[in-house]
């Protein structure tokens, strides 16, 4: 397949004709980017000043806390756009932090470019609009949520406030004393209710960390 085509087929370049991809081709610099495992790309709280879209491999994606008592991570994979909501706004900085999980290819426009010219075109604005939407909406529908009373629910909710996306691997990397102070709850519970999620397959714990190889299994159980 013909590079125009291969980037007709990317996020927020989908609708655009062919004609309207060379048009702006020989108005925007498309830069194409090889990035190594385990290389960062973006760095939380780093100004953004480029749009960068994911074309192979897979992005651990990951959050430190504002006050550093744990990091969750996230595996996705291509293509995927990273972050477009920090391009503009009150704080256009990036709120994750990306890393290659596996050998992962970029493309790469700059800021001035995507404001500039891509914004002309209806079929870019409509895919960026829906993609910011997306993520307000379903931020917003997170705060609303209300956790159960259970601790099993309060864990899930816990997750579930902090995600990108409710599915999927996930890694927390986190002291059981400050979970059992985030799920407002004992220590002395929240230690056997780990192992017993541990012993069902749901998680996955060792020395700091709290893996969960499949959140929709996790959400499926609390059903």
């Amino acid at each position: 397949m013909s590079t125009p085509n291969r980037l007709l087929l990317l996020p927020l370049l989908q609708g655009l004709s062919k004609e309207e991809l060379l048009q702006i081709a020989g108005r925007v610099r498309f830069n194409f980017h090889n990035r190594s495992r385990s290389e960062v790309i973006v760095s939380q709280d780093c100004p953004c000043r480029s749009l960068f879209i994911a074309t192979a491999g897979e992005l651990c994606v990951q959050r430190t806390s504002n006050v550093g008592d744990f990091v969750l991570s996230e595996w996705f994979p291509t293509p995927f756009v990273i972050q477009p909501e920090a391009l503009f706004g009150w704080r256009t900085h990036y709120t994750h932090t990306i890393v290659c999980a596996t050998d992962v290819s970029l493309l790469e426009i700059d800021k001035d470019a995507v404001r500039d010219v891509l914004f002309h075109y209806p079929a870019f604005r409509i895919s960026f609009l829906n993609q910011i939407s997306y993520t307000v909406q379903r931020q917003e529908q997170s705060l609303w949520r209300e956790p159960e009373g259970s601790l099993y629910g309060r864990f899930c909710h816990f997750l579930l406030q902090r995600c990108l996306r409710p599915a999927g691997r996930k890694e927390l990397k986190i002291r059981k004393k400050d979970l059992a102070r985030h799920l407002n709850a004992s220590i002395r519970y929240v230690a056997p209710f780990l192992h017993n999620l541990q012993a069902q397959g749901k998680i996955e714990l060792t020395r700091g960390y709290l893996r969960i190889p499949s959140m929709e299994r996790l959400l499926n159980a609390q059903t």
